[in-house]
């Protein structure tokens, strides 16, 4: 069994843990993961929340992306402080995401 298998079969599972697990492979295997997030929904919103603050400015993009998909309100305070970063990718996907989840309300 390959990683996008395992992904795969963690995002079944559907919890928390899974999501900290298939987080965990995110930068080896960025579009699996986040496709297995995505299909996870608001139960992955925790253990996405972590990426906003990683170091490289497209995890923290993807992550923004992520968020505007299957975020809730509350992941609206941490997108907030994300637009004092220097990277306007970053602000604008943080806005995006911000937008998208007001509109799902």
């Amino acid at each position: 069994m390959g990683r996008s298998e395992v992904i795969e079969a963690l995002a079944r599972v559907g919890d928390v843990r899974a999501a900290e697990a298939i987080v965990g492979v995110f930068e080896k295997d960025r579009i699996h993961a986040k496709q297995a997030l995505q299909q996870m929904g608001a139960a992955a919103e925790p253990a996405v929340l972590p990426l906003l603050k990683h170091t490289e400015w497209s995890v923290r993009h993807e992550a923004c992306q992520l968020l505007a998909a299957i975020g809730t309100p509350a992941v609206c305070p941490p997108c907030r402080r994300l637009p004092a970063t220097k990277n306007g990718l970053v602000q604008q996907s943080a806005k995006q995401a911000m937008e998208a989840i007001k509109q799902r309300k």
